[in-house]
């Protein structure tokens, strides 16, 4: 990601968190958001392209003392990045089986409102990078 879509993220993530601490009730997929919203203001945005490097550089990569904390920060923005989605789908790098909705079931699979939602975290992704790459492809 580059800088202006973390901006992005940064002001989306506030302007919900303050539409949600204005409610006087909060239904329980809404508590939900909110905690994750409270963890996205508290990310260290500033550290990620450096956790990003420390995966990518094989030496860094191979030390355990600075490999764990930049899996760990890359764990925790994947968190900023549900709100995209459903708040709190991941867990760690896979999809966490405690969602809204049920990886066994065919039907929630199949269905294309979820599977976009589920999607969306990873959309500029898919968009920016992925897309033009495979278009490349002979």
């Amino acid at each position: 990601m580059n800088f202006e879509q973390i901006q992005q993220i940064k002001l989306r993530t506030q302007s919900r968190l303050n539409e949600l601490e204005d409610r006087e009730s909060l239904d329980a997929s809404e508590q939900m958001e909110l905690f994750y919203l409270w963890k996205a203001k508290h990310f260290p945005y500033d550290d990620l392209q450096d956790a990003v490097k420390t995966l990518r550089d094989a030496e860094s990569f191979y030390d355990y003392s600075q490999y764990r904390p930049a899996v760990e920060l890359i764990e925790d923005w994947l968190n900023v990045l549900s709100l995209s989605g459903y708040p709190g789908q991941f867990s760690g790098f896979s999809l966490s089986i405690r969602s809204r909705f049920n990886l066994m079931s065919s039907k929630d699979l199949s269905d294309h409102r979820i599977a976009e939602r589920i999607a969306a975290p990873f959309e500029s992704y898919f968009q920016d990078i992925l897309l033009p790459m495979v278009l490349l492809l002979p």
